[in-house]
């Protein structure tokens, strides 16, 4: 029988991850989620699932649309940015976290798109990242 492969959940990896690496500097204190907080802070980052697939039987690769928020376009453009150099840093570590990355794919830039809601400046990406699962 074959071993099973439990894999990780994709937007908890990636929000802990994010959030870990804004803890100096510009973007210290910045946090990730998933969902836009009931509070909005000053800065935020938004990432979340839109997808994916099974790379093979050990790795599954998720699409996440990485949004930066903040008061200002050239702000939330460097928060996204910074996001997605986190996001191809990890791959080249083979890390994020304690989870195994084998790939990251940017599949779109960031670019402006402000929220439609309350017009505050928001940049997005959409980059896909695989993880490999573990035995289980």
């Amino acid at each position: 029988m074959a071993e099973r492969v439990d894999f990780p959940d994709p937007e908890g990896v990636l929000c802990a991850f994010l959030t870990a690496q804004n803890v100096a500097g510009t973007y210290a204190g910045v946090k990730a989620s998933t969902k836009v907080p009931a509070t909005r802070p000053t800065r935020f980052i938004r990432a979340y699932s839109v997808g994916g697939f099974d790379r093979n039987m050990v790795s599954a690769v998720s699409r996440f649309v990485v949004e930066g928020w903040a008061d200002s376009e050239s702000a939330a453009q460097g928060l996204c940015s910074r996001a997605v150099s986190q996001i191809t840093s990890a791959a080249l570590d083979g890390v994020m976290g304690s989870t195994t990355v084998t790939a990251v794919n940017v599949i779109s830039r960031p670019q402006n798109l402000p929220d439609p809601d309350s017009n505050q400046a928001r940049y997005t990406a959409t980059v896909e990242v695989a993880m490999r699962g573990s035995a289980a």
